[in-house]
């Protein structure tokens, strides 16, 4: 009898524990990489012992930067070429993304200055193969860098299906480009661009988009943003820290409004920079109207409501005490009819 209530008190402890904990297991698999590439570095790289391309070039120079496409497959496989500027993602990172130009700058991209000869390669298994992205300076000199990448993706074959889900694999490199032609200063310049409502990762937030206007890598930066509302109640902050800007790129700072639904209403927002060499700081306000707080509420995914998930885990973690109680209670009395 005493081993059978033990059993039931070990049971029921179990199934309490797991309840509050939900504790799952993530298990990845290690993937086979199919393909390499190596960057053939000219006799004008400032550094030999950097695996990208890191030149000094003068106003109209001409040449081919030459990278080696490696095919570690039996059969053949095919490679997509393209040229990617560097931009700024939301979390303060210098990323190298197919994007739509950041508006008119007078510092060339990259992407203006380098093309490949093609768009695909085919490299039969077992084999290797040089390809060349032409490289043509503009008439006038430039101060600063410009930065960017030459980006190699493998095109699928097929597509993997799973449970009714076409999972399609993506393996790509990127070799780093930096253009220079001088060693002279760059004096850091950020700028306020604009603050307004909108919907991140399917949830609501205050969006503030900031600009690095120089051309040079904006290194630890440290980002303060609070939005108030009309009232002066502060609503949401944020804060980012070790944030890089790429060179003439724009980044979106993101204040989470953790699930609450826009109102409509005039709205404040107060930015402030902190880099080793300056501080910047900037105020604004921007308008919610009412039918754009209903159409950006309507499409977040779970704006602000009662808890019912956390209620139900409560409900169930005291009615599973009770009844693990109920049963101590229950094998005291049988071991004090007993005795």
């Amino acid at each position: 009898m005493r081993t059978i209530h033990r059993k039931i008190f070990y049971c029921f402890f179990v199934m309490f524990v797991l309840m509050l904990s939900g504790t799952f297991v993530n298990v990845q698999a290690e993937e086979y990489v199919s393909f390499s590439v190596k960057a053939h570095l000219p006799e004008n790289q400032l550094n030999k012992e950097n695996s990208y391309f890191d030149l000094r070039v003068k106003p109209q120079d001409e040449q081919l930067l030459k990278t080696e496409i490696l095919n570690h497959e039996n059969e053949e496989i095919t490679v997509k070429l393209s040229v990617r500027n560097a931009t700024t993602n939301q979390n303060g990172m210098i990323v190298y993304e197919e994007t739509e130009a950041e508006g008119e700058s007078n510092h060339p991209r990259l992407t203006e200055l380098v093309t490949f000869e093609e768009e695909e390669i085919v490299i039969p298994g077992g084999e290797s193969k040089i390809v060349s992205a032409k490289l043509k300076m503009p008439d006038e000199e430039f101060d600063g860098i410009v930065l960017g990448g030459l980006h190699f993706e493998k095109v699928p074959k097929e597509e993997t299906d799973i449970d009714g889900l076409a999972i399609q694999n993506k393996y790509a490199y990127l070799i780093g480009v930096v253009l220079s032609e001088n060693d002279r200063e760059v004096v850091p310049e950020l700028e306020y661009v604009e603050a307004t409502a909108d919907i991140v990762n399917h949830r609501t937030a205050s969006v503030i988009t900031i600009e690095n206007k120089s051309p040079i890598i904006m290194e630890d930066l440290t980002i303060k943003a609070k939005v108030y509302k009309e009232d002066s109640d502060l609503v949401k902050e944020t804060k980012l820290n070790e944030v890089n800007m790429a060179p003439n790129s724009t980044m979106d700072v993101v204040v989470d409004w953790e699930n609450h639904p826009f109102e409509d209403g005039k709205y404040y927002v107060e930015v402030k920079a902190s880099h080793p060499s300056n501080t910047w700081e900037w105020e604004d306000s921007f308008y919610i109207l009412k039918k754009d707080a209903t159409m950006i509420n309507s499409h977040a995914v779970k704006l602000e409501e009662p808890e019912t998930f956390n209620y139900f885990i409560l409900v169930t973690g005291i009615i599973l005490i009770g009844t693990i109680i109920g049963l101590l209670v229950y094998i005291y009395k049988l071991k004090h009819v007993k005795k």
